[in-house]
């Protein structure tokens, strides 16, 4: 964590719009799968569904987001960067269209019943442990 933080405090303005940029293209990839969230969330168990609490960790996750970037780009991982980040952006823009919004939706209650199987598994493989 030091190295991560070290890395912001002596960044330029140059590196900083980079990182900017970065987190746009992070930004719109997480609206997608915000969308699918926003699909299944309506079937989910209510221990999978977020709450305003859960915005705390988003927060923290864009810190470190930023550390981590300057961190890689440092390293030399920019160009693998600049390469991957609009790729996977492309990739779910072109796979997550109004046809797979619709699938998603229809199996939503599906999804719902396997979570919440899931959910009641690992509370009963769990709760030995904790007697």
């Amino acid at each position: 964590m030091p190295r991560l933080l070290a890395a912001t405090e002596d960044c330029t303005d140059e590196e900083l719009m980079v990182v900017q940029r970065d987190l746009q293209l992070g930004r719109e990839i997480l609206l997608v799968f915000k969308r699918i969230v926003e699909l299944l969330s309506p079937f989910l168990p209510e221990a999978f569904r977020s709450s305003p609490a859960d915005m705390v960790v988003v927060f923290n996750f864009g810190r470190l987001a930023i550390c981590a970037d300057l961190a890689l780009r440092r390293q030399g991982f920019g160009p693998l960067l600049d390469q991957v980040l609009p790729e996977i952006l492309k990739a779910l823009r072109e796979d997550f269209n109004e046809a797979a919004a619709q699938e998603i939706a229809a199996a939503g209650p599906e999804i719902g019943k396997a979570m919440q199987a899931f959910e009641q598994l690992v509370v009963r493989e769990m709760a030995p442990n904790f007697k």
